[in-house]
């Protein structure tokens, strides 16, 4: 009863596919050249497992918790939101306390195999944070991989044209031209493409029940290991009260 209630929300989303993909012969052609530059050539696989990784870091973790000053919230038994310092006694948790509670006890990322879907999940005090931090998450996750892009595209571009300077040679010219076409666009849609590497399927609502404790549950268990342990007590006093009377019988 004085345990203190937690709620867990879920948001569903799903990867978003590589667009704008190099064919066969101008990967063959110019793999070297597009991995010195940087250059995405249309391994989607690559890009999911990058960005669920990027969703499921420590890393991804901490910022979150810098960027919203998370840190409060995380260790709110040991916050005074009247005085806005930590209660007296207590020291104050540090980045690292914090990443360790958020990524063990709040926030799970999961993927289902079949489907390819991801499941961000949060389990809070409050329905209504749970279900803000685990969209929250997923918004900032795209905005993060989405301004990486653009920056990783710029930089590939000015790589390119570097190296168009360089060299006559027509077909290489035109390889090169193809690559930094498929950089511009891979910029421009970096842009205007806010779900740049996940797309919400379902987005996270504050549940309305609890999710622990399960009262019913635990009092239920409860009242049975207490029957059981009565059981046992009366059987253990009965034999041992059988056994001093065989005692004084004997004497």
């Amino acid at each position: 009863m004085f345990m203190s209630p937690l709620y867990r929300a879920y948001a569903v989303i799903a990867p978003v596919e590589a667009n704008g993909g190099m064919g066969s012969s101008l990967r063959n052609q110019l793999g070297g050249l597009a991995a010195l530059a940087g250059v995405d050539i249309g391994n989607s696989a690559s890009r999911k497992e990058e960005s669920f990784a990027k969703l499921a870091s420590d890393g991804f973790a901490r910022d979150f918790i810098t960027t919203d000053n998370l840190i409060p919230l995380l260790f709110r038994e040991r916050w005074d939101p009247n005085t806005k310092t930590w209660r007296a006694g207590d020291k104050a948790p540090t980045i690292g306390d914090a990443v360790t509670r958020f990524t063990r006890d709040v926030r799970t990322v999961s993927e289902d195999r079949k489907n390819g879907l991801v499941t961000v999940t949060v389990e809070f005090g409050s329905p209504d944070i749970a279900a803000n931090w685990a969209n929250r998450m997923v918004e900032l996750v795209n905005e993060r991989l989405r301004v990486e892009a653009t920056e990783n595209a710029q930089r590939s571009i000015e790589y390119l044209n570097h190296e168009l300077d360089k060299t006559n040679v027509v077909e290489l010219r035109q390889a090169i031209f193809r690559l930094i076409e498929n950089q511009v666009n891979n910029a421009m849609l970096a842009n205007v493409q806010r779900e740049y590497a996940f797309r919400f399927i379902d987005r996270a609502v504050a549940p309305e029940k609890r999710f622990s404790p399960r009262r019913t549950i635990l009092t239920a268990i409860g009242v049975l290991v207490g029957a059981m342990f009565g059981v046992a007590v009366v059987l253990m006093r009965r034999a041992w009260v059988r056994e001093r009377e065989r005692a004084r019988a004997a004497a």
